[in-house]
């Protein structure tokens, strides 16, 4: 599925949640999700059963830890089936509070996904959104990247770059982050480097 050199990857990956029988360990690090109720299982989009869990209603949450490491380059991506974008909703943030050293991925009511990262309270001219909607009731690849080095932003949808823009203030805070939550999807990653290749594209 994922067409990565396995001692590259092995270098960079700080966490990774497979979804197994409606339980989503973390493969990496051993920050372990948790539900605040029972999840409804789902069939992935190989039409395996109980490899994708639907989180209408409810969340995932990650343990207190350290996430966002490695000099602030990092990639997240996952794939996600979205039901209904008649609001604002997300795929992941990670953070200690609102506007308090969040790293989100969201999508707007019309299914355009979002980057925003925080440096503290800081959050002006530190995100990025896509151009290209997400279709609805069909599954869909989606990471975003920063590369610190360049100050890039970049959203990816199946593989192709739909958002760029410029971090303006700083990467995320290596510091640990207590309100970590998840929303709808069949696995998460989280890299502390871009991914290969720049490295959303080869995903």
């Amino acid at each position: 599925i994922l067409d990565y050199d396995s001692a590259s990857l092995a270098a960079s990956l700080s966490s990774y949640w497979p979804v197994k029988s409606a339980d989503v360990r973390d493969y990496v690090s051993g920050c372990d999700l948790t539900a605040n109720r029972i999840l409804l299982q789902e069939r992935d989009r190989f039409d395996n059963l109980d490899s994708a869990v639907s989180v209408s209603g409810y969340y995932l949450s990650a343990p207190q830890s350290v996430y966002f490491t490695g000099g602030g380059d990092l990639t997240v991506s996952a794939w996600v089936k979205v039901y209904n974008c008649s609001a604002w909703s997300g795929l992941f943030e990670f953070g200690n509070g609102a506007g308090q050293d969040n790293v989100l991925l969201e999508f707007s009511p019309a299914c355009l996904p979002r980057f925003v990262i925080y440096t503290g309270s800081t959050q002006t001219g530190q995100s990025v959104s896509s151009i290209t909607a997400l279709r609805e009731n069909v599954w869909t690849h989606v990471a975003a990247t920063l590369a610190a080095s360049s100050s890039s932003l970049k959203i990816y949808v199946n593989g192709v770059i739909v958002g760029n823009g410029l971090l303006s203030v700083g990467p995320p805070a290596d510091v640990s982050r207590s309100n970590n939550w998840f929303g709808r999807t069949e696995f998460c990653l989280l890299y502390t480097s871009p991914s290969p290749r720049d490295r959303g594209n080869h995903l």
